[in-house]
């Protein structure tokens, strides 16, 4: 589940950063402090937004073959990559 874990946190943070990046251009210059507390937000919500989903396999809720299947449905909702180490 690892890769899986790494994969979906970056895909989340990575969107939060693309939209930040939208709005800071749209929204005109901002100085270094309040950039830096935007970023700082962003970051924040991308965490709150990945834990449920990272912490869901661990909970043990569920059918035994819901951990199986959980990777698999997190890689096609979040569009990420088939590793290799399963």
């Amino acid at each position: 589940m690892t890769p899986v874990v790494a994969q979906l946190q970056t895909k989340i943070q990575e969107i939060c950063r693309l939209e930040l990046q939208r709005f800071l251009k749209r929204a005109g210059p901002r100085d270094e402090k309040e950039t830096q507390e935007l970023e700082w937000m962003v970051n924040r919500i991308a965490r709150k937004i990945s834990h449920p989903l990272v912490i869901q396999p661990r909970s043990g809720s569920g059918a035994a073959d819901h951990a199986e299947t959980y990777p698999d449905t997190i890689k096609r909702i979040f569009k990420l990559q088939k590793s290799t180490d399963g």
